[in-house]
């Protein structure tokens, strides 16, 4: 067997042949963790379970082991790409608290856990460290059985209930709500803002500005603009903060999301002179303008 990795168990830079000797279920081909192993797995959360959920011994605060035996630390950290619980664990079967998001969905709807994420994670992390028994052998095992279940059966959305090993003890499912956890922080509404773009045209050229050095899409070419702001642009502010004076007609509005506020911007075209503007043929203004400023452009042009 050559050097491979072993995929589908978070272990992906690690070679089979450093694991397989100590994981023979996972088979010399890397194969993904079988079901037995979620269900082996869940024989010892629930026995977990039943002894209460203070932090076992030879854990920290974190869950995390207090020493690693052996050359687990000196190696654990040598392996790239996976966090040192993971490594501690999977590699060496070392009580460590492996929580990622899969562990988390697990345990936000075994406890029904109320606290919404981020701010529930440290619950979370107690939570699980509860189940880890550090006399056991098959720290690996168990934690990749947790991951596994939550990826393949407390999925996102709508879990597998009627196939999941902890459904009896699932006080999420308990209150029929499996679905609705774990919770999370709404996302405050992205801020709208209104602005106004102008192209000026001259002889079939369109002037274009340079923003300035500081700020968003600071000193890059542009079509002229007025400030961006929380409510829309009458046509008499638009007359008065023209780059020029001209008989501006409205050609229509476009829309661009940034990744803090969304924007609306009314685009106005005329024949004007602009000071100290950079004129370009208008079949090739919009080449290296900002996105927000070339979909402007074409909706004047158009």
């Amino acid at each position: 067997m050559g050097r491979r990795s072993v995929p589908n168990v978070h272990l992906a830079p690690i070679e089979v042949a450093r694991i397989a000797p100590r994981h023979p279920a996972l088979g010399v081909e890397g194969e993904q963790v079988k079901p037995a192993m979620v269900e082996q797995g869940a024989d010892t959360v629930m026995a977990g379970k039943d002894r209460g959920h203070g932090l076992p011994r030879g854990l920290d605060a974190d869950g995390q082991p207090q020493r690693c035996m052996g050359q687990g630390p000196a190696v654990m950290h040598g392996l790239p790409g996976q966090p040192d619980a993971q490594r501690a664990a999977i590699a060496f079967d070392q009580p460590a608290n492996v929580v990622d998001g899969n562990v988390e969905r697990v345990m936000a709807r075994l406890f029904a856990i109320e606290t919404p994420l981020p701010a529930a994670k440290t619950e979370i992390r107690r939570r699980a460290a509860g189940f880890i028994d550090p006399m056991s052998d098959r720290h690996g095992d168990w934690a990749q059985a947790l991951m596994d279940l939550g990826a393949t059966v407390c999925r996102p959305g709508v879990p597998d209930c009627e196939a999941c090993p902890l459904a009896q003890g699932c006080a999420a499912r308990a209150a029929g709500t499996p679905g609705r956890y774990p919770l999370k922080v709404r996302k405050a509404a992205r801020p709208h803002r209104h602005g106004v773009v102008w192209i000026a045209l001259r002889e079939g050229a369109v002037a274009l500005v340079r923003r300035p050095d500081k700020g968003l899409l600071g000193g890059m070419m542009a079509l002229p603009t007025s400030d961006w702001r929380d409510r829309p642009w009458s046509l008499s502010e638009m007359r008065a903060c023209a780059p020029a004076k001209a008989d501006w007609h409205l050609a229509g509005s476009v829309e661009h999301v940034f990744t803090h506020f969304s924007l609306t911007l009314d685009v106005y075209v005329g024949e004007a002179e602009v000071p100290g503007a950079e004129w370009r043929l208008a079949s090739d203004a919009g080449t290296g303008l900002p996105t927000v400023f070339a979909k402007a452009l074409q909706r004047g042009l158009a």
